[in-house]
Formats: structure tokens, sequence, C-alpha cells
């Protein structure tokens, strides 16, 4: 099932949530809430973490597990939530599956697998037979390039392996990365994506730029998928 459908199905069955699930509090909720972008990590692993580092708050840098979310979420009314990769290593796509194996209140991880990487479509099969793996992350971060990446024959190879396998893609959505959804969806119209931080997207300077934005991303929505 994909996020779409499982928030249509969530709303649908809010009468049916027991207490057990929600608890007390959330009961007061009118439908359930599940929270699709949430970063799980623990800096004192022995290998440490890539982000977030010793420079961030202590409210940020220290252990965030799934039971340590469920404690402040819960009392909310959310009832489920989707981890979204904040780490770039491979490894890491497993480790969320291993915090999160006995945590009900995790339904759903968005991964990071490197685009055109010789081990990109291993791992995929790999991971894509847990249900809880609903797709990759894909960004600028970590040192990496959208640009450039696109202008590869096998990352539109993985991207249409990513569609094939009936996996999202979540994707930004500031001018840069809106185009180049544009271009992605134009050849993989079956690729279903979700737009993360658009509320934090930088608004062009320039009136020109904006209006381009803007007719753009108007036209995004017009795509289903999307």
């Amino acid at each position: 099932m994909d996020r779409r459908k499982f928030m249509q199905a969530a709303t649908i069955g809010a009468t049916a949530v027991s207490a057990s699930t929600i608890g007390a509090a959330a009961q007061k909720s009118a439908i359930p809430i599940i929270d699709t972008h949430v970063h799980l990590y623990d800096p004192t692993r022995p290998q440490g973490i890539p982000w977030p580092g010793p420079e961030q708050p202590a409210s940020i840098y220290r252990r965030f597990l799934p039971e340590d979310y469920r404690k402040i979420a819960e009392p909310f009314g959310v009832v489920g939530m989707i981890e979204t990769e904040c780490s770039g290593w491979i490894e890491d796509n497993y480790w969320v599956m291993d915090v999160s194996r006995n945590e009900p209140i995790v339904v759903g991880e968005v991964g990071d697998l490197l685009l055109g990487h010789p081990d990109y479509r291993e791992h995929l099969a790999r991971l894509r037979k847990n249900p809880l793996y609903v797709g990759i992350r894909v960004s600028n971060l970590w040192g990496r390039n959208v640009e450039e990446l696109l202008k590869k024959p096998r990352v539109w190879d993985d991207l249409k392996a990513l569609s094939d396998a009936g996996l999202t893609m979540d994707f930004g959505g500031g001018p840069r990365e809106v185009r180049q959804l544009l271009q992605i969806t134009d050849r993989i119209p079956g690729l279903r994506v979700v737009i993360n931080h658009l509320p934090g997207a930088r608004v062009p300077d320039d009136p020109t730029e904006r209006a381009t934005w803007q007719k753009n991303t108007q036209e995004l929505a017009k795509r289903p998928h999307i």
C-alpha cells in the first residue's frame, strides 16, 4: 500500500483505532495522525552518526529512537510515523529496520540509496522485501549533485526500477528541484513522488524566477502520482 492510500485508510478507519494504540489523550483527536517525516538516530553508536553533530542543540543531538518519539507524539493523537533518512550510509537503511522491528508506531521507512551506484539494485531488492521500506529520499545532501546524476543513463534506469517496485521518491520542492521533478516525471510518469520540506523551500527573489517556479509547481500539482 502506498502512503497516500495508507493515509486515506487511516482517516476512514479512525473509529476503529483502539485505545491501546492511541492512548487516552489521543482519543480526543478527530482522526488518527500519521507523521510522514521523522528522523531516527543514536549518537552513542560506536561508529557515530553523520547527522546531527555535537554542534546541534542538546534537544537534537541526543538519542532519538521510536520509543523516544512515541512518548512525545502519542499524546497528540499520532498513531504512526514514517522514518525519513538522515544518513547517507547504506548500512543505516538496515539499522532503521532493526530499531523499528518491534515498534508498531513505525509504519514506514524512506531510506537512502545512491542512484547510479553499482550496488543500488542489490540493496533495493533486499530492502523492498521488508514492507516497512516504502521508498528512498533523493537530494543534494551528502555531497551529491542531482543535476549531474540525471545526466547518467544508469540513474534513469535506477529511477525506473524504483517506480517498477512500487516505491516512492522523496524530493525537495525548491525551484531547481521542481524543474528536475518535471523532467523526471515526464520520463517516468508512474513514479510516485513525495515533496518534502515544501514550506521551507527558498522563494526566489527575482520575479521572473519566482513566476517560473510557481508555474512549474502548479504543473506538478496536476500529476496524480505527486
